[in-house]
Protein backbone atom coordinates (compact mmCIF):
# COMPACT_ATOMS: atom_id res chain seq x y z
CA UNK A 1 0.00 0.00 0.00
CA UNK A 2 1.22 3.67 -0.54
CA UNK A 3 1.96 5.75 2.04
CA UNK A 4 1.98 9.62 0.24
CA UNK A 5 0.02 11.43 1.66
CA UNK A 6 -1.54 15.19 0.98
CA UNK A 7 -2.24 17.79 3.26
CA UNK A 8 -5.02 20.28 2.80
CA UNK A 9 -5.73 23.19 4.91
CA UNK A 10 -8.97 24.82 4.61
CA UNK A 11 -9.70 28.14 5.30
CA UNK A 12 -12.95 29.32 6.92
CA UNK A 13 -16.03 30.84 4.43
CA UNK A 14 -19.18 29.81 3.09
CA UNK A 15 -19.63 29.92 -0.94
CA UNK A 16 -23.34 29.19 -1.90
CA UNK A 17 -25.86 26.80 -0.35
CA UNK A 18 -26.38 23.10 -0.78
CA UNK A 19 -28.61 20.62 1.26
CA UNK A 20 -29.97 17.16 0.08
CA UNK A 21 -32.90 15.24 1.45
CA UNK A 22 -32.06 11.45 3.10
CA UNK A 23 -28.24 12.28 3.59
CA UNK A 24 -26.09 10.88 5.33
CA UNK A 25 -24.46 11.86 8.75
CA UNK A 26 -20.98 9.50 9.34
CA UNK A 27 -17.93 9.70 11.17
CA UNK A 28 -16.20 7.19 9.85
CA UNK A 29 -17.02 6.45 6.01
CA UNK A 30 -14.73 4.46 3.37
CA UNK A 31 -13.29 6.80 0.89
CA UNK A 32 -14.01 7.55 -2.56
CA UNK A 33 -12.54 9.92 -5.05
CA UNK A 34 -14.50 12.53 -6.28
CA UNK A 35 -18.74 11.63 -5.24
CA UNK A 36 -19.16 8.68 -3.23
CA UNK A 37 -18.11 7.89 0.31
CA UNK A 38 -15.03 8.67 0.72
CA UNK A 39 -13.08 11.82 1.50
CA UNK A 40 -11.49 13.75 -1.67
CA UNK A 41 -11.01 16.92 -3.00
CA UNK A 42 -13.60 17.95 -5.66
CA UNK A 43 -11.83 18.80 -9.43
CA UNK A 44 -12.63 19.26 -12.84
CA UNK A 45 -9.88 17.64 -15.61
CA UNK A 46 -9.47 16.23 -18.90
CA UNK A 47 -1.39 4.53 -20.12
CA UNK A 48 -0.29 1.73 -19.56
CA UNK A 49 2.88 -0.35 -19.03
CA UNK A 50 6.08 -0.49 -16.62
CA UNK A 51 5.17 1.67 -13.46
CA UNK A 52 6.68 4.96 -13.22
CA UNK A 53 6.50 7.42 -10.19
CA UNK A 54 4.40 11.18 -11.24
CA UNK A 55 6.65 14.23 -11.26
CA UNK A 56 6.46 16.53 -8.60
CA UNK A 57 4.20 19.53 -8.98
CA UNK A 58 6.22 23.10 -9.13
CA UNK A 59 6.02 24.08 -5.55
CA UNK A 60 5.24 28.10 -5.23
CA UNK A 61 6.57 30.60 -2.31
CA UNK A 62 3.94 29.74 0.42
CA UNK A 63 5.67 30.16 4.11
CA UNK A 64 4.97 28.01 6.82
CA UNK A 65 3.15 25.23 5.46
CA UNK A 66 6.01 22.32 4.80
CA UNK A 67 9.13 22.81 7.54
CA UNK A 68 11.78 20.12 7.15
CA UNK A 69 13.59 20.83 10.50
CA UNK A 70 10.65 19.46 12.63
CA UNK A 71 12.53 16.67 14.10
CA UNK A 72 10.47 13.80 12.34
CA UNK A 73 11.48 10.74 12.27
CA UNK A 74 12.43 8.77 8.74
CA UNK A 75 9.95 8.46 6.13
CA UNK A 76 7.53 11.32 7.60
CA UNK A 77 7.61 15.11 7.04
CA UNK A 78 6.44 17.90 8.60
CA UNK A 79 3.45 20.36 8.18
CA UNK A 80 2.79 22.87 10.43
CA UNK A 81 5.03 21.03 13.53
CA UNK A 82 2.97 18.07 12.42
CA UNK A 83 4.74 14.80 11.80
CA UNK A 84 3.11 12.61 8.82
CA UNK A 85 4.06 10.04 6.46
CA UNK A 86 6.24 11.38 3.55
CA UNK A 87 4.06 11.58 0.62
CA UNK A 88 6.64 10.10 -1.64
CA UNK A 89 6.83 6.92 -0.51
CA UNK A 90 4.27 5.60 -2.45
CA UNK A 91 5.04 1.22 -2.72
CA UNK A 92 1.83 0.55 -5.07
CA UNK A 93 1.51 1.77 -8.55
CA UNK A 94 -0.98 -0.08 -9.88
CA UNK A 95 -1.64 0.87 -13.66
CA UNK A 96 -5.65 -0.28 -13.48
CA UNK A 97 -8.14 -2.70 -11.55
CA UNK A 98 -8.14 -5.02 -13.98
CA UNK A 99 -10.22 -7.60 -13.13
CA UNK A 100 -14.11 -8.36 -12.96
CA UNK A 101 -15.09 -7.69 -9.72
CA UNK A 102 -17.18 -10.81 -8.05
CA UNK A 103 -18.34 -8.69 -4.92
CA UNK A 104 -18.88 -4.77 -4.34
CA UNK A 105 -15.76 -3.17 -3.81
CA UNK A 106 -17.68 -0.63 -1.14
CA UNK A 107 -20.77 -0.19 0.87
CA UNK A 108 -22.89 2.30 -1.37
CA UNK A 109 -24.14 4.59 1.19
CA UNK A 110 -27.62 5.16 0.75
CA UNK A 111 -27.41 8.95 -0.53
CA UNK A 112 -24.58 11.78 0.17
CA UNK A 113 -22.09 11.44 2.59
CA UNK A 114 -22.19 14.37 5.33
CA UNK A 115 -19.09 14.27 7.99
CA UNK A 116 -20.71 14.47 11.55
CA UNK A 117 -17.40 15.74 12.63
CA UNK A 118 -14.05 17.50 11.64
CA UNK A 119 -12.04 14.53 12.05
CA UNK A 120 -13.91 12.36 9.55
CA UNK A 121 -13.03 13.92 5.89
CA UNK A 122 -15.12 11.86 3.26
CA UNK A 123 -13.86 11.51 -0.57
CA UNK A 124 -17.15 12.09 -2.69
CA UNK A 125 -18.37 9.53 -4.84
CA UNK A 126 -17.95 11.60 -8.10
CA UNK A 127 -16.95 14.70 -8.45
CA UNK A 128 -18.55 18.00 -6.92
CA UNK A 129 -20.40 15.80 -4.48
CA UNK A 130 -22.63 14.65 -7.89
CA UNK A 131 -24.87 12.16 -7.57
CA UNK A 132 -24.37 9.81 -10.62
CA UNK A 133 -22.31 10.17 -14.11
CA UNK A 134 -23.00 10.40 -17.16
CA UNK A 135 -20.64 10.12 -20.58
CA UNK A 136 -20.92 10.26 -24.15
CA UNK A 137 -19.11 8.70 -26.87
CA UNK A 138 -18.59 8.47 -30.53
CA UNK A 139 -16.55 5.85 -32.42
CA UNK A 140 -15.65 5.29 -35.72
CA UNK A 141 -14.24 8.79 -35.98
CA UNK A 142 -17.93 10.08 -37.91
CA UNK A 143 -16.10 13.41 -39.56
CA UNK A 144 -19.88 14.37 -41.20
CA UNK A 145 -20.96 14.58 -37.51
CA UNK A 146 -18.04 16.54 -36.02
CA UNK A 147 -19.92 20.32 -36.21
CA UNK A 148 -22.99 18.82 -34.98
CA UNK A 149 -21.98 17.55 -31.73
CA UNK A 150 -19.65 20.09 -30.91
CA UNK A 151 -22.32 22.81 -31.85
CA UNK A 152 -24.60 20.58 -29.69
CA UNK A 153 -22.29 20.38 -26.98
CA UNK A 154 -21.73 24.13 -26.63
CA UNK A 155 -25.34 24.67 -26.14
CA UNK A 156 -25.79 22.10 -23.12
CA UNK A 157 -22.59 23.21 -21.52
CA UNK A 158 -20.32 19.24 -22.15
CA UNK A 159 -18.06 17.52 -23.49
CA UNK A 160 -17.63 14.37 -25.26
CA UNK A 161 -15.05 11.88 -26.26
CA UNK A 162 -14.52 10.82 -29.68
CA UNK A 163 -12.95 7.04 -30.36
CA UNK A 164 -10.79 6.84 -33.09
CA UNK A 165 -9.71 4.83 -35.97
CA UNK A 166 -6.41 5.71 -36.09
CA UNK A 167 -5.34 3.53 -39.85
CA UNK A 168 -8.23 4.91 -41.25
CA UNK A 169 -7.77 8.70 -40.93
CA UNK A 170 -6.46 10.17 -44.00
CA UNK A 171 -7.59 7.42 -45.76
CA UNK A 172 -9.73 6.88 -49.05
CA UNK A 173 -12.81 7.25 -47.03
CA UNK A 174 -13.38 10.92 -46.11
CA UNK A 175 -15.75 9.90 -43.29
CA UNK A 176 -12.61 9.15 -41.33
CA UNK A 177 -11.41 12.29 -40.97
CA UNK A 178 -7.66 14.04 -41.07
CA UNK A 179 -5.67 14.72 -38.09
CA UNK A 180 -6.18 18.10 -38.05
CA UNK A 181 -10.21 18.02 -37.74
CA UNK A 182 -9.07 15.90 -34.07
CA UNK A 183 -6.60 18.60 -33.14
CA UNK A 184 -9.83 20.67 -33.45
CA UNK A 185 -12.00 18.72 -31.75
CA UNK A 186 -8.74 17.93 -29.02
CA UNK A 187 -8.45 21.73 -28.67
CA UNK A 188 -11.75 22.65 -27.57
CA UNK A 189 -11.47 20.64 -24.51
CA UNK A 190 -12.98 17.02 -26.26
CA UNK A 191 -10.87 13.98 -24.98
CA UNK A 192 -9.99 11.26 -27.62
CA UNK A 193 -9.81 7.52 -27.20
CA UNK A 194 -8.59 4.71 -29.36
CA UNK A 195 -10.93 2.23 -31.13
CA UNK A 196 -8.41 0.14 -33.07
CA UNK A 197 -6.29 1.22 -36.47
CA UNK A 198 -8.95 -0.58 -39.20
CA UNK A 199 -12.63 -0.67 -39.79
CA UNK A 200 -12.39 -3.81 -41.00
CA UNK A 201 -14.58 -6.95 -38.09
CA UNK A 202 -12.18 -8.24 -36.18
CA UNK A 203 -11.92 -12.09 -34.95
CA UNK A 204 -13.71 -13.86 -32.78
CA UNK A 205 -11.80 -14.28 -29.47
CA UNK A 206 -11.61 -17.72 -29.64
CA UNK A 207 -10.19 -17.45 -33.12
CA UNK A 208 -6.90 -19.26 -33.15
CA UNK A 209 -5.26 -16.11 -34.96
CA UNK A 210 -7.36 -13.57 -32.13
CA UNK A 211 -4.40 -12.87 -29.59
CA UNK A 212 -1.79 -11.39 -32.18
CA UNK A 213 -4.38 -10.05 -34.16
CA UNK A 214 -5.75 -7.93 -30.98
CA UNK A 215 -2.48 -7.41 -29.49
CA UNK A 216 -0.85 -5.53 -32.61
CA UNK A 217 -4.65 -3.21 -32.83
CA UNK A 218 -4.59 -2.53 -29.13
CA UNK A 219 -0.47 -1.80 -29.40
CA UNK A 220 -0.47 0.36 -32.49
CA UNK A 221 -4.20 2.37 -31.78
CA UNK A 222 -2.84 4.53 -29.21
CA UNK A 223 0.77 6.16 -30.09
CA UNK A 224 -0.69 6.32 -33.93
CA UNK A 225 -3.37 9.22 -32.00
CA UNK A 226 -0.59 10.71 -29.35
CA UNK A 227 1.98 10.88 -32.01
CA UNK A 228 -0.38 13.32 -34.79
CA UNK A 229 -2.38 14.91 -32.08
CA UNK A 230 -0.02 16.32 -29.87
CA UNK A 231 -1.03 16.64 -25.63
CA UNK A 232 -3.52 14.30 -26.05
CA UNK A 233 -3.91 10.99 -24.26
CA UNK A 234 -5.82 7.86 -25.52
CA UNK A 235 -5.41 5.77 -22.93
CA UNK A 236 -8.75 4.47 -22.76
CA UNK A 237 -10.16 1.97 -26.26
CA UNK A 238 -13.35 1.61 -26.72
CA UNK A 239 -13.46 -2.21 -27.85
CA UNK A 240 -13.72 -2.80 -32.02
CA UNK A 241 -16.86 -4.16 -32.55
CA UNK A 242 -17.33 -4.82 -28.91
CA UNK A 243 -14.75 -7.42 -28.99
CA UNK A 244 -12.07 -8.00 -26.22
CA UNK A 245 -9.72 -10.06 -24.46
CA UNK A 246 -9.26 -8.83 -21.42
CA UNK A 247 -5.49 -9.17 -20.55
CA UNK A 248 -4.36 -7.25 -23.84
CA UNK A 249 -6.62 -4.34 -23.24
CA UNK A 250 -5.09 -4.11 -19.20
CA UNK A 251 -1.19 -4.42 -20.67
CA UNK A 252 -2.08 -1.26 -23.34
CA UNK A 253 -5.00 0.75 -21.32
CA UNK A 254 -6.65 2.16 -18.35
CA UNK A 255 -9.95 1.40 -19.63
CA UNK A 256 -11.92 -0.32 -22.37
CA UNK A 257 -15.63 0.63 -23.34
CA UNK A 258 -18.00 -2.09 -24.54
CA UNK A 259 -20.84 -2.02 -25.82
CA UNK A 260 -24.00 -3.86 -23.80
CA UNK A 261 -26.15 -0.92 -22.40
CA UNK A 262 -26.48 -1.42 -19.00
CA UNK A 263 -25.79 0.93 -16.14
CA UNK A 264 -21.91 0.63 -14.65
CA UNK A 265 -22.92 0.09 -10.98
CA UNK A 266 -20.36 2.28 -9.08
CA UNK A 267 -19.28 0.12 -6.15
CA UNK A 268 -18.61 -3.08 -8.77
CA UNK A 269 -17.77 -1.21 -11.56
CA UNK A 270 -16.12 -3.72 -14.58
CA UNK A 271 -13.00 -1.03 -15.92
CA UNK A 272 -11.78 -3.39 -18.61
CA UNK A 273 -15.47 -3.89 -20.10
CA UNK A 274 -17.25 -0.53 -19.32
CA UNK A 275 -21.24 -1.26 -20.43
CA UNK A 276 -22.79 1.33 -22.69
CA UNK A 277 -26.11 2.17 -25.07
CA UNK A 278 -25.84 2.58 -28.92
CA UNK A 279 -27.06 5.53 -29.41
CA UNK A 280 -29.75 6.57 -27.04
CA UNK A 281 -29.60 8.47 -23.57
CA UNK A 282 -32.30 5.73 -21.98
CA UNK A 283 -34.52 7.73 -19.67
CA UNK A 284 -35.01 4.55 -17.80
CA UNK A 285 -31.09 4.62 -17.40
CA UNK A 286 -30.96 8.47 -16.38
CA UNK A 287 -33.86 7.36 -13.85
CA UNK A 288 -32.32 4.76 -12.63
CA UNK A 289 -28.73 6.41 -11.66
CA UNK A 290 -31.03 9.61 -10.04
CA UNK A 291 -32.71 7.25 -8.03
CA UNK A 292 -32.53 5.39 -5.12
CA UNK A 293 -33.01 1.58 -6.43
CA UNK A 294 -30.37 -0.99 -7.36
CA UNK A 295 -29.19 1.62 -10.35
CA UNK A 296 -28.41 4.54 -7.83
CA UNK A 297 -25.81 6.68 -8.59
CA UNK A 298 -24.22 4.34 -11.33
CA UNK A 299 -22.43 5.71 -14.42
CA UNK A 300 -24.64 5.58 -18.08
CA UNK A 301 -23.02 5.67 -20.76
CA UNK A 302 -24.06 6.43 -24.82
CA UNK A 303 -22.23 5.55 -27.30
CA UNK A 304 -22.25 6.94 -31.40
CA UNK A 305 -21.81 6.52 -34.52
CA UNK A 306 -23.33 8.67 -37.48
CA UNK A 307 -26.45 10.59 -36.99
CA UNK A 308 -29.45 11.01 -39.68
CA UNK A 309 -31.50 13.98 -39.27
CA UNK A 310 -33.78 12.00 -37.48
CA UNK A 311 -31.43 10.89 -34.94
CA UNK A 312 -30.45 13.90 -34.42
CA UNK A 313 -33.55 15.33 -33.80
CA UNK A 314 -34.16 12.38 -31.35
CA UNK A 315 -30.69 13.02 -29.35
CA UNK A 316 -31.56 16.73 -28.66
CA UNK A 317 -34.84 15.84 -27.05
CA UNK A 318 -32.94 13.23 -25.28
CA UNK A 319 -30.74 15.58 -23.90
CA UNK A 320 -33.21 18.57 -22.77
CA UNK A 321 -34.35 15.48 -20.82
CA UNK A 322 -30.76 14.92 -19.27
CA UNK A 323 -30.67 18.80 -18.68
CA UNK A 324 -32.84 18.74 -16.00
CA UNK A 325 -30.58 16.75 -13.73
CA UNK A 326 -27.27 18.88 -14.21
CA UNK A 327 -27.24 20.87 -11.01
CA UNK A 328 -26.41 16.67 -9.75
CA UNK A 329 -25.35 14.95 -12.05
CA UNK A 330 -21.69 14.90 -13.46
CA UNK A 331 -21.46 15.01 -17.13
CA UNK A 332 -17.87 13.95 -17.81
CA UNK A 333 -15.53 12.88 -20.56
CA UNK A 334 -14.87 9.16 -20.66
CA UNK A 335 -11.24 9.22 -19.52
CA UNK A 336 -12.21 12.08 -16.72
CA UNK A 337 -14.74 9.66 -15.04
CA UNK A 338 -12.40 6.30 -15.44
CA UNK A 339 -9.59 8.00 -13.42
CA UNK A 340 -11.44 9.41 -10.81
CA UNK A 341 -13.75 6.13 -10.31
CA UNK A 342 -10.49 3.98 -10.18
CA UNK A 343 -8.49 6.40 -8.07
CA UNK A 344 -11.61 6.64 -5.80
CA UNK A 345 -12.07 2.81 -5.24
CA UNK A 346 -8.28 2.52 -4.12
CA UNK A 347 -7.87 5.86 -2.01
CA UNK A 348 -7.78 6.78 1.13
CA UNK A 349 -7.92 9.68 3.25
CA UNK A 350 -7.09 11.11 6.34
CA UNK A 351 -7.26 14.28 8.51
CA UNK A 352 -3.97 14.65 10.28
CA UNK A 353 -5.41 17.51 12.67
CA UNK A 354 -8.23 19.57 12.50
CA UNK A 355 -7.51 23.03 14.95
CA UNK A 356 -9.45 26.31 14.99
CA UNK A 357 -6.42 27.49 12.92
CA UNK A 358 -5.96 24.93 10.11
CA UNK A 359 -6.82 21.24 8.64
CA UNK A 360 -3.87 19.32 7.57
CA UNK A 361 -5.06 16.24 5.27
CA UNK A 362 -3.80 13.14 3.45
CA UNK A 363 -4.53 11.72 0.43
CA UNK A 364 -2.99 8.62 -1.00
CA UNK A 365 -4.14 5.98 -3.68
CA UNK A 366 -3.60 2.69 -5.23
CA UNK A 367 -2.96 3.45 -8.99
CA UNK A 368 -0.03 4.85 -11.17
CA UNK A 369 0.41 8.22 -10.64
CA UNK A 370 1.87 9.05 -13.99
CA UNK A 371 -1.25 7.46 -15.54
CA UNK A 372 -3.97 8.90 -12.91
CA UNK A 373 -4.01 12.75 -12.35
CA UNK A 374 -7.33 13.43 -11.98
CA UNK A 375 -8.63 15.43 -9.23
CA UNK A 376 -10.74 13.76 -5.68
CA UNK A 377 -13.60 15.66 -4.32
CA UNK A 378 -13.19 15.71 -0.70
CA UNK A 379 -15.63 17.07 1.48
CA UNK A 380 -14.67 18.33 5.04
CA UNK A 381 -16.66 19.28 8.04
CA UNK A 382 -15.61 22.99 8.66
CA UNK A 383 -14.71 24.14 12.55
CA UNK A 384 -17.29 26.24 13.70
CA UNK A 385 -16.53 29.86 12.97
CA UNK A 386 -15.00 29.23 9.29
CA UNK A 387 -16.87 31.36 6.13
CA UNK A 388 -14.70 31.24 3.45
CA UNK A 389 -11.38 29.22 3.20
CA UNK A 390 -8.81 28.40 0.85
CA UNK A 391 -6.74 25.80 0.19
CA UNK A 392 -2.94 24.03 -0.93
CA UNK A 393 -1.65 20.86 -1.92
CA UNK A 394 2.10 21.04 -1.49
CA UNK A 395 2.29 24.52 -1.80
CA UNK A 396 0.18 25.35 -4.57
CA UNK A 397 -3.40 26.44 -4.38
CA UNK A 398 -6.13 24.20 -5.49
CA UNK A 399 -9.83 24.92 -6.14
CA UNK A 400 -11.94 24.64 -2.62
CA UNK A 401 -15.74 25.96 -1.97
CA UNK A 402 -17.70 25.77 0.89
CA UNK A 403 -21.58 24.38 0.94
CA UNK A 404 -23.83 24.56 3.81
CA UNK A 405 -25.87 21.56 4.96
CA UNK A 406 -28.64 22.25 7.38
CA UNK A 407 -26.42 25.23 8.69
CA UNK A 408 -23.35 23.53 8.99
CA UNK A 409 -20.25 24.49 6.69
CA UNK A 410 -18.39 22.16 4.54
CA UNK A 411 -15.76 22.58 1.98
CA UNK A 412 -15.55 20.66 -1.08
CA UNK A 413 -11.37 20.37 -2.25
CA UNK A 414 -10.00 19.00 -5.28
CA UNK A 415 -6.65 17.49 -4.85
CA UNK A 416 -4.33 15.03 -6.35
CA UNK A 417 -4.14 11.76 -4.60
CA UNK A 418 -0.11 10.92 -4.00
CA UNK A 419 1.05 14.62 -4.99
CA UNK A 420 1.95 16.64 -1.88
CA UNK A 421 -0.01 17.68 1.86
CA UNK A 422 -2.85 19.83 1.57
CA UNK A 423 -3.14 22.55 4.46
CA UNK A 424 -6.87 24.49 4.47
CA UNK A 425 -6.86 27.54 6.80
CA UNK A 426 -9.61 30.11 7.17
CA UNK A 427 -9.31 33.05 5.22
Amino acid sequence: MRFTSIIVIFCAGLVGNFSCSNDVETNNEPMLKIDVSTTTPDMSSTDMGNVTPKTDMKVQDTPDLIDSNCGCDDGQICVRDLCIPDLNLNTMQRPNLPDEPLSERFVLPENKVWPADTNSPHITLWKDDNYAAYSITIDDNSSPDFDWWLDTADQFGFKVTWCVISGEVEGNNPFFGTWPDFQRLFSRGHALCAHGTVIDQPPEVSDPNAMAWYENEYKVARPAIEAMVPGSKADTIAHPWGRYIRSIVAQYYIAGRGTTGRVNKVNQTDYMNLQSASGVIRQSSIDGIMGTGAERRGWFMTHYHALSEEHRARTLEELQYLVQFSDDLWFGRFPDVVKYAQERDTATVTMHSSTEEHQILSLIDEMDDSKFDFPLTIKTRLPAGWAEVEATQNKISIPVRTVDHLGVNYALVDAVPNQGPIVVLPK
